[in-house]
């Protein structure tokens, strides 16, 4: 499949169930994450993240 995909490894580890669509807020933080590292910023999850993006972060498991 082409496009943006998201998954939840903890209770989808075989990737089967996109939650790109019903997750933008999610979604998009992680984009905005993705897009940092790529560009070579460092620290991604910082001041600028807020504690709700961290913690729907940490539920997906992309976050410890």
């Amino acid at each position: 499949e082409g496009g943006n995909q998201l998954f939840d490894l903890t209770t989808d580890p075989g990737e089967l169930i996109n939650l790109y669509e019903s997750t933008p807020d999610e979604a998009s933080a992680l984009n905005l994450v993705l897009d940092a590292k790529l560009e070579g910023r460092g620290e991604v999850l910082g001041p600028q993240t807020d504690a709700q993006t961290t913690e729907a972060l940490r539920a997906l498991g992309y976050v410890d």
